[in-house]
């Protein structure tokens, strides 16, 4: 290893460690207490099973996205290709394919379409965003040649991954696991693999990665395919939970998994963010929106202030990478 590579590597350690969770998890403390004291309802174990089961499809799909977007790349096309995926399946399983078969078909098609998208975006200097528009509007097309715009019931088959209780019916629904397993897997390969550091260093600097040495291209696809992967899983379990394929079944995920990334502290322009904050981001989205419900808050508000917490978050991510840029300069 050169003097600039190590330079680097202790670079990219500290900035690993950089993104303190302890604030977020404050506000998640506070605001947790505050919903409590307004209805106590809301810490029910039941209802905390309940928000637990509601956020963990999300939460698989905001794992994939972090990663794309700690990369310095962004997927918009995440919730039409669960459409995709969990329309896809639900007709072939209703026409009596083997679900094992059907599992196996999907998840290589879910890595093969955003590889593809993966290897567009790492070939060109199209912005991400927009080649994420073109392959949503795809998907969306596809799926309602699938569909033709009807839901395909699938009852009492695949159940498994949505629908049982490995340690009974007082505890959490099997998605939860899911959720918990996928967060640990990538926080160990972001803080103690070769590969983790290279996607903070891409993020980071893209010139000074290639110049150390990585391989920028081959990373980027490879990344969109470990999200195509975690996209395939939190459609699956949806399409489990459901028991129906339809149409709109992953529309509009995309905006919560990026805004479950971007509370969680990750930096929109890359190369910052922690699994663990991550993590409790996605839980303080799912409080929110399952307090809005319980203390009756309209629909319609509910969508602005999601709204709004993007906006705020994003603000605050901005200051605080400038703070520390100024800081270090």
């Amino acid at each position: 290893m050169n003097e600039k590579q190590a330079t680097m590597k202790e670079s990219l350690l500290k900035k690993l460690g950089q993104n303190e969770v302890l604030p977020l998890l404050l506000v998640f403390v506070l605001f947790v207490i505050v919903i409590s004291i307004i209805n106590l309802r809301f810490i029910s174990w039941m209802n905390i099973k309940n928000v637990l089961v509601q956020v963990s499809v999300t939460g698989m799909m905001t794992l994939g996205t972090f990663m794309v977007i700690l990369l310095g790349g962004i997927d918009l096309s995440i919730g039409q290709l669960t459409n995709v995926l969990g329309c896809g399946m639900a007709f072939l399983i209703y026409r009596g394919w083997a679900i094992p078969l059907v599992i196996l078909l999907f998840v290589l098609l879910a890595l093969l379409l955003e590889g593809v998208m993966g290897t567009i975006i790492a070939s060109t200097k199209i912005e991400p965003f927009i080649i994420s528009l073109g392959f949503m509007s795809i998907y969306q097309g596809i799926t309602y040649l699938i569909t033709n715009g009807s839901e395909i019931g699938i009852p009492g088959y695949f159940e498994t991954l949505g629908r049982t209780f490995p340690f009974g019916d007082n505890m959490p629904a099997m998605p939860v696991y899911i959720l918990i397993a996928l967060t640990i897997l990538v926080f160990l390969m972001l803080k103690y693999t070769v590969y983790g550091r290279r996607i903070y260093a891409i993020g980071s600097n893209q010139e000074a990665a290639v110049l150390a040495g990585i391989n920028v291209k081959l990373m980027k696809i490879s990344v969109y395919v470990v999200n195509g992967l975690l996209v395939s899983l939190a459609a699956m379990t949806l399409l489990s939970r459901l028991a129906t394929g339809n149409p709109t079944m992953g529309s509009g995920k995309e905006l919560d998994a990026i805004a479950g990334a971007v509370i969680g502290g990750t930096a929109m322009t890359g190369g910052r963010g922690n699994v663990i904050g991550v993590f409790i981001g996605i839980l303080l989205l799912g409080c929110i929106s399952n307090s809005m419900n319980i203390i009756g808050v309209s629909p319609y508000w509910q969508y602005a202030l999601r709204g709004i917490i993007i906006v705020v978050a994003v603000v605050i991510g901005d200051l605080s990478q400038r703070r520390a840029s100024l800081g270090r300069g």
